[in-house]
């Protein structure tokens, strides 16, 4: 698999830079996705040429990025598949970081963007990137609206969080969840895990937002000398608690549902084809 030489030379300390920047970035601008009511403005990160929805840290940042820059598209592609597919970058638009490992992601036998096995043709790297589909010039994914994260994916979500809890009510749920969190990070991190974890479960089941993370409390957070190690290790525990919670009996391993679903039609295809306008 072609690689830039950028992505070669991306290091841990830039991805941890880059994650501490963009949290920075839309805290201190007001642009917290956990921070506005009601339904998420955007549904899980996806690729839509793969199928894969990230998970994650790498889930995270390209939620930050969108909130960042105010995308309210979910897709995203790599840095190859736009070489591949022969898609332009808009002028002056900069790339997102994904990591295949590092110390807040563990390591798994596949390409984090396209879930792919690594052979000699696919070597692994550490890190890839990532473009929004805004950031994109003129072009149209085919039958996209045939890769979505559908009904019986969310329904598959909600089954695997009631048979994990034992409970059937949102509250009592989400409850029983922030109080794991809690549990998993930092005494002085447990206002802002809170926060960002309930809006991440919105988002995973499509669902009216309400912040319990008032402004006061992240306006302390802006002043708060907190170190980029301790915020990718709150942010990664709790996303990772939240994504046990929505797997089945909690073992990420078994979770199936990190998948684009695709229609019955789109399943006889064995890749997505790309027009451009």
């Amino acid at each position: 698999m072609e690689t830039s030489a950028a992505e070669k030379n991306y290091r841990d300390e830039d991805f941890y830079k880059c994650f501490s920047r963009l949290y920075t970035d839309i805290t201190l601008n007001a642009k917290a996705p956990w921070m506005k009511e009601g339904l998420p403005e955007r549904g899980l990160a996806y690729n839509p040429n793969s199928g894969v929805i990230f998970g994650g840290i790498n889930s995270i940042i390209l939620e930050m990025r969108a909130a960042q820059k105010g995308y309210k598209d979910s897709r995203w592609l790599s840095l190859h598949e736009l070489k591949t597919l022969n898609i332009k970058v808009k002028p002056n638009e900069i790339a997102t970081p994904i990591a295949y490992v590092n110390k807040y992601t563990p390591p798994v036998n596949v390409h984090p963007a396209t879930g792919e096995r690594f052979n000699g043709q696919k070597p692994r790297q550490r890190y890839y990137f990532m473009y929004n589909a805004e950031q994109l010039q003129n072009y149209v994914l085919s039958h996209d609206k045939e890769f979505v994260i559908g009904k019986q994916i969310i329904a598959a979500k909600a089954l695997n969080i009631m048979q994990n809890t034992g409970m059937k009510d949102i509250r009592s749920i989400t409850d029983k969840l922030l109080n794991e969190v809690v549990r998993s990070v930092p005494k002085e991190m447990s206002a802002l895990a809170t926060g960002i974890t309930q809006y991440r479960l919105a988002q995973e089941l499509h669902i009216p937002y309400r912040p319990v993370l008032n402004a006061e409390q992240l306006n302390n957070f802006k002043h708060t000398k907190m170190t980029t190690d301790t915020l990718l290790r709150t942010v990664y525990q709790s996303e990772v608690t939240k994504d046990r919670l929505c797997a089945p009996g909690k073992q990420l391993e078994r979770d199936q549902t990190r998948t684009v679903q695709k229609t019955k039609q789109k399943q006889h295809e064995r890749t997505a084809e790309m027009e451009r306008e």
